[in-house]
């Protein structure tokens, strides 16, 4: 077998470095302005089946994308009533037990200054020692809540995006195959199939990504509420949910809600109560973990290997928003190496 051609490989090695430094440009400076658009793609793909449906039972084009718009509406509507009624639920529960819960925690944390001190004196610890890891924990609350302030702050322009992705949600549903054939005949002929192969593999694993992540949320959440339920937590549902959202931040999760739950169950002298819980946050993370490189790989069609690499890639250059961007580039840049490399989406 003849030797792989230099010349090739070092041509090669160029092409996938140019993509890589343009998809690094790409999220970094210009992802920005095509975000309302690819949210309503996303949304317009996810709405079509159900208003192709519409439309072989007799409906007229409009007709049928409002219908489709007014249903994901009305069960988003749903959901969120049947969710917000449990979480109201116990959040009047636990408004009523909240002073009893202070009491007993007020006590417990007397009782561990008490035990610091001893230790202190014991151990010859200097006071500074302590304040300093004080204020150590208040500078990382102060930034906490300034990372929440600025989130807060870009509620108008998320409200824009919004705005913005449901009215091209409109004309995708309306005019999304004239839109789908004037993309393509924008490329040379002899392009076009590639083109067609780029964009149904890019769609196929972005979506494939975005759901397995709502996916992993909801075994999150479904998961820390049931373990919760068992061992008898009057706030299974709302601390679930909590545990689901975390879980959108990496290397957070659950962990961030049980473990301190956990530590102030031990301060309290409720040894057991801390170690059902910890064994609630293994039970999660056991099942997350085994969950979570099939599902994310059967998904985007990536290899497991390629999707922890993608994360780790993704969070180091962009932070916890690389959760998503390193994964959806993965997929992105293997669809254009396929336009490129792979002689057979012509039928050559």
């Amino acid at each position: 077998m003849a030797s792989p051609n230099l010349g090739s490989m070092l041509k090669r090695a160029g092409i996938w470095t140019i993509l890589v430094v343009l998809t690094y440009v790409f999220w970094k400076w210009l992802a920005v302005y095509v975000l309302p658009f690819a949210i309503a793609v996303v949304i317009a793909t996810l709405l079509d089946p159900m208003v192709r449906w519409l439309k072989q039972v007799g409906l007229s084009s409009v007709t049928a994308i409002w219908m489709a718009l007014g249903l994901g509406v009305a069960l988003t509507a749903v959901v969120l009533a049947v969710v917000s009624s449990l979480v109201a639920k116990e959040l009047v529960r636990l408004t009523g037990r909240l002073p009893q819960y202070t009491q007993h925690w007020h006590l417990a944390l007397d009782a561990w200054v008490q035990k610091a001190a001893q230790v202190r004196s014991t151990l010859g610890v200097s006071s500074s020692v302590l304040n300093a890891e004080f204020g150590s924990a208040v500078k990382l609350l102060d930034a906490l809540l300034r990372q929440l302030l600025l989130a807060a702050s870009g509620l108008p322009a998320g409200i824009l995006v919004m705005v913005v992705a449901a009215v091209a949600v409109y004309f995708l549903l309306r005019d999304g195959r004239s839109i789908e054939r004037s993309w393509a005949l924008g490329f040379p002929e002899i392009l076009q199939p590639r083109i067609k192969a780029l964009e149904h593999e890019v769609m196929v694993g972005t979506l494939g990504f975005l759901k397995a992540q709502l996916l992993l949320v909801a075994i999150t959440a479904a998961t820390t509420m049931l373990g919760l339920a068992l061992i008898g937590s009057h706030y299974a549902v709302v601390l679930g949910l909590v545990a689901g959202l975390l879980d959108l931040i990496p290397f957070l999760g659950p962990t961030a809600l049980i473990l301190p739950w956990a530590v102030m169950l031990v301060a309290m002298g409720d040894m057991l109560g801390a170690v059902k819980l910890l064994a609630v946050l293994v039970s999660v993370a056991l099942t997350r973990q085994l969950v979570e490189p099939r599902l994310v790989s059967h998904q985007t069609g990536l290899h497991p290997l390629w999707v922890l690499f993608a994360f780790y890639v993704g969070i180091q250059l962009f932070g916890p928003i690389g959760f998503l961007v390193g994964p959806i580039s993965a997929v992105m840049l293997r669809a254009v190496g396929h336009l490129l490399f792979d002689p057979t989406l012509v039928g050559e």
